[in-house]
């Protein structure tokens, strides 16, 4: 574990590469950069000419650009490669001697050794690169590496706070409504003025469910009012919570009183983390001529 902290840190910080550059002398430091970066050149013009098809040619450049970046890895501040490492590079510049020289003789063995020979010179680019880079160019990867994981961090933490708030799809039910223009589907539509009204003088019952049950903390409720002839709104209603084919929890809730501009209002659930199939609002006692509602969600 600590091995691993200790390349995180300096994945981040790059201070173990910049002390040995540090010990480097300037000349030693700057031959070193040049065969780097020509590496890196070959590397990915090698990759550009398999890709367009000169995949005799690309295979000469990627074993050239591996070949180079292996000489730059033995300069003498250079982080030592681990045995495996060093084997596998020796294994494929051994067998990459004789290469097909028309893309005619290139045959599917060749792909395999293309991919080892430019892996392998990924590989060394992650030890050689921070070696290679100069003050500028080590302040710049810093600052990108750290403010990169930042960023994601922070979107990270936004987005699970936006799913966890974001209100729920919910299919819905009622015992009946007063007429197609009130529809229960109104309470689930994200616009206050639309309701679902009960016929009136009428008890009855409005269901809100998930698509599969699911744990939820609380209900919110915006009281009706019916928009246009303000004479309806739910009083007191019991709140049933379904779980398991049935309810396990009614919660007696006064809705009151009447309002033009009502609030909402949040009824915790209190079931814990029990999955919930659907959220029953029983409306016993109404003002006016009738229950309404004009909004539901499920937190």
């Amino acid at each position: 574990m600590s091995s691993l902290s200790t390349e995180v840190r300096e994945w981040f910080l790059l201070r173990d590469a910049e002390q040995r550059a540090a010990k480097m002398p300037a000349e030693q430091r700057t031959t070193l950069q040049r065969k780097v970066h020509q590496a890196q050149q070959k590397k990915e013009a090698a990759e550009a000419l398999w890709a367009y098809g000169g995949r005799a040619e690309a295979l000469a450049l990627a074993r050239a650009a591996l070949e180079l970046a292996h000489a730059a890895s033995g300069a003498d501040q250079a982080p030592p490669l681990p045995d495996e490492q060093r084997t596998e590079i020796e294994k494929a510049l051994s067998a990459s001697e004789r290469l097909p020289v028309l893309d005619a003789e290139v045959e599917g063995e060749h792909q395999a050794l293309f991919k080892a020979l430019v892996d392998l010179h990924a590989a060394l680019d992650a030890v050689l690169l921070p070696l290679a880079f100069d003050d500028a160019e080590r302040v710049r990867v810093r600052r990108t590496r750290v403010g990169g994981v930042a960023f994601f961090l922070i979107a990270s933490l936004v987005f699970g706070a936006w799913l966890a708030r974001r209100p729920v799809a919910l299919k819905i039910d009622a015992s009946t409504s007063w007429g197609a223009r009130f529809a229960p589907a109104n309470v689930t539509d994200g616009v206050d003025s639309t309701e679902w009204l009960l016929p009136d003088s009428t008890p009855g019952w409005l269901e809100v469910a998930p698509s599969k049950p699911r744990a939820f903390a609380r209900i919110k409720i915006l009281n009706g009012k019916n928009s246009g002839n303000p004479d309806r709104g739910v009083l007191e209603a019991d709140i049933e919570v379904w779980s398991g084919g049935r309810p396990i929890k009614t919660i007696p809730t006064n809705l009151g009183p009447f309002s033009l501009k009502p609030d909402w209002r949040s009824i915790d659930l209190g079931v814990g983390k029990t999955p919930v199939e659907k959220v029953r609002i029983v409306v016993k006692t109404w003002a006016g001529q009738g229950g309404a509602i004009a909004e539901v969600v499920l937190e």
